[in-house]
């Protein structure tokens, strides 16, 4: 607001916005306490008028020249020549309502189309909430600004009847424990809101834990120790060890009875490794610890894995009534 007390920011009222500018016009009009100037006019003075109507009259008077002076401030250059020759902020309000909505057979025209839009809003099966609320409330401003009367009942009402069907159990619920005569739209929007959010929580736990059972089966395994059962030395192989060559020829003498274990199969297999402070340690996708091998001089990791006796076990159910 400037220092003569206009606002800076005053609603330019066009046709492609006149319902939510008008709403922003009464508002700022209402709040410099000059909006009764425009719905009611005020009095003229008659003939021999007291002091004390004539200071009535020039106080009006002011504030109605204040009024016309936002209207006029609040419309383009082409809207403007309409409204020149209005001689009061009343007339010159009236021809532009006039102008943008037509007249009173236009705005029951308009008004029968809103009402049709009204009776076919439903919720989309993907929207959201807040989404659906807001396209209902566009509609319903719409209506109330063409001479509508939509009361709050009549509102929640027309939203349960057309939200979708992941929300029949809520609706039930709000429909046997609240009041809907006292309640609000927006405590409407509320619980269903926090409904949305309590349904979207266990569609994530749900698709987490289908994520977890599409994962590679485990094959478990029965084993029974023999006395033959024995020591076995495997080298982590990385890929880049310094005793590592194609030239077998290069070797002075070569232990055969040693094996090797490729960490590069294990990370495809989806394993993960950790390397630090002279330890190897390799997890499964879960994160558990599946082994751990110590860094030895010759700069390689060696584990003693003991060899067992392994046998598959496999069950088959040959009459499934019990299932």
């Amino acid at each position: 607001m400037n220092g003569g007390g206009l606002p800076s920011n005053l609603p330019i009222l066009d046709g492609k916005n006149w319902e939510r500018r008008s709403v922003s016009m009464r508002s700022l009009l209402g709040a410099q306490e000059v909006f009764e100037i425009v719905q009611d006019d005020y009095e003229q003075l008659g003939a021999n008028p007291t002091e004390r109507q004539q200071t009535t009259f020039k106080d009006c008077k002011k504030r109605d020249c204040k009024t016309l002076f936002y209207i006029q401030q609040s419309v383009d250059s082409n809207k403007f020549e309409r409204i020149s020759k209005a001689s009061t902020s009343k007339e010159a309000w009236e021809i532009l309502v006039k102008y943008y909505t037509g007249g009173e057979k236009a705005k029951k025209v308009k008004l029968q189309m809103l009402r049709r839009q009204y009776e076919l809003l439903q919720m989309e099966e993907d929207e959201v909430v807040a989404d659906y609320f807001n396209r209902v409330q566009v509609v319903v401003n719409q209506m109330r600004t063409n001479g509508e009367s939509l009361t709050e009942v009549v509102i929640i009402e027309k939203i349960l009847r057309t939200l979708t069907q992941r929300y029949n159990h809520i609706m039930v619920a709000i429909e046997e424990s609240k009041d809907l005569d006292k309640m609000k739209v927006e405590d409407l929007q509320g619980s269903l809101e926090a409904h949305e959010l309590r349904v979207q929580r266990e569609d994530d736990e749900a698709q987490i834990a289908a994520e977890d059972s599409d994962s590679d089966e485990v094959l478990l395994m029965a084993t029974t120790k023999s006395d033959d059962d024995c020591l076995e030395q495997w080298y982590l192989d990385t890929g880049c060890s310094n005793h590592m060559t194609g030239h077998k020829e290069w070797f002075v003498s070569i232990d055969d009875k040693n094996n090797l274990l490729s960490l590069g199969q294990l990370l495809e297999k989806g394993y993960s490794i950790k390397m630090e402070q002279g330890e190897m340690r390799l997890f499964d996708d879960p994160r558990r610890l599946i082994l751990k091998a110590p860094l030895y001089k010759n700069i390689t990791f060696k584990i003693d894995i003991q060899i067992n006796e392994s046998k598959c076990l496999a069950a088959e159910v040959m009459n499934e009534d019990w299932l």
